[in-house]
């Protein structure tokens, strides 16, 4: 276990070179290390990945996801499928 702010983060190191930490308020991180992408799941249900080509997603609950790609264009997909397009 390390510090952190929060309190002590349990972490779990295995043998392939992925890494699960698990925070005191319930948020787990996944690194994967044969795609160099971290997985974060928080308490509510959301979920944020960050991919190596700079690359973020976030996932919620109800199915609306936010993707950042790295050209600065942000992508909005909404449970019904729709998309919406803003570059940032």
């Amino acid at each position: 276990m390390s510090p952190s702010l929060e309190g002590p983060i349990a972490a779990v190191y295995f043998t392939n070179g992925d890494v699960k930490r698990t925070h005191p308020g319930g948020r787990v991180e996944y690194f994967y290390r044969e795609v160099d992408t971290w997985h974060t799941t928080h308490p509510g249900g959301g979920e944020v990945y960050h991919f190596p080509s700079g690359q973020t997603e976030a996932h919620g609950p109800n199915g609306y996801k936010e993707i950042l790609f790295p050209d600065g264009l942000l992508r909005r997909v909404f449970p019904d499928g729709r998309e919406e397009d803003e570059v940032v």
